[in-house]
């Protein structure tokens, strides 16, 4: 995975994808549909360098969650285009939170994706495995967080 590169599951082949290449192939159509994601994480700093990037996309509503239960809560209650998911949280942890999500009728093909501080090959590895569509790891580079979710937002389109 490359500074700028994004490394997608198995569901997909790994490949490079930056900022510029988004721009290319977004319609105005997903461009203007309103989006709602759902971040996971316990962290206060990192929601909240989320929050700001997110804040400046006008079509994306984010809806946050500090521990793995108060999230899954939020997730089986409503729906989500994207959920951003931590996988290290006191409570439970967020391999078991993607099984449960894999496990609903609302979210089983919602794109989930890990935010996590451990990155190593072999973790990232388990992450695709376990099914997370795509596996971003801490410190959180932005352009590769806003570079996927475009990607993501417009293939929904």
């Amino acid at each position: 995975m490359g500074q700028d590169g994004v490394l997608l599951n198995s569901y997909q082949s790994s490949f490079k994808y930056t900022a510029d290449d988004t721009v290319k192939h977004m319609t105005s159509q997903s461009l203007k549909k309103r989006r709602r994601i759902l971040y996971i994480e316990d962290d206060y700093s990192i929601r909240r360098l989320v929050r700001f990037l997110l804040d400046m996309r006008p079509n994306i509503e984010l809806v946050e969650a500090e521990t793995a239960m108060a999230g899954l809560k939020h997730a089986l209650q409503s729906s989500f285009d994207i959920i951003l998911l931590d996988l290290s949280f006191p409570d439970i942890s967020g391999y078991e939170v993607l099984h449960k999500l894999q496990s609903s009728k609302l979210h089983k093909i919602t794109p989930v994706i890990a935010v996590s501080g451990n990155n190593m090959p072999d973790d990232i590895e388990r992450g695709k495995q376990a099914g997370f569509f795509a596996y971003l790891t801490k410190p959180l580079d932005v352009s590769e967080l806003s570079a996927l979710l475009d990607h993501t937002l417009a293939s929904m389109a």
